[in-house]
């Protein structure tokens, strides 16, 4: 299931959705350069997380 929800702010859920470039479109929609990630340190090592860090650095945001 992939969805979007945009109130107050906007929420994309959905596998594949990191891996299809959409956190660096959505960053570059709003003119982020540097956008923060804010975690814990067991999330912090799980794929997800590593692979939002990777793909922004690939993406050159």
């Amino acid at each position: 299931m992939r969805a979007n929800w945009n109130y107050p702010t906007s929420v994309r859920a959905g596998a594949g959705r990191i891996a299809g470039g959409e956190l660096t479109e959505a960053c570059a929609e709003f003119g982020m350069r540097a956008p923060l990630l804010v975690t814990y340190p067991g999330l912090a090592q799980l794929s997800m997380a590593t692979n939002m860090v990777a793909d922004c650095a690939r993406r050159a945001l």
